[in-house]
């Protein structure tokens, strides 16, 4: 559905929170127990179609995906910084 909107001309914005959606539907929903429950709750696919419907029909979210792109690269940046702090004092303690 992704690639059928970008074909198309979908913005930016539409195509980053229709990724986000299934990310966070695959990490989440990967997790034991928890990520069932989580499953019924949150459908990727669902909220997709109405992304699609909303950008197709009432040609809502125009713009570029960077509202969505900067937050994420720096939760990502964060984390791994924290990962690294972890690393480094784990060395520091265990040598």
């Amino acid at each position: 559905m992704v690639t059928i909107l970008a074909r198309n001309g979908a913005s930016g914005f539409v195509l980053a929170r229709m990724a986000l959606n299934i990310v966070i539907d695959a990490l989440l929903g990967s997790v034991p127990i928890v990520g069932d429950i989580f499953d019924v709750a949150f459908k990727a696919n669902i909220r997709n179609v109405k992304l699609m419907r909303e950008h197709y029909v009432e040609d809502q979210h125009k713009g570029g995906a960077w509202k969505i792109v900067v937050p994420i690269l720096f939760v990502l940046l964060v984390l791994g910084a924290l990962a690294w702090l972890n690393y480094q004092l784990f060395m520091c303690v265990f040598q």
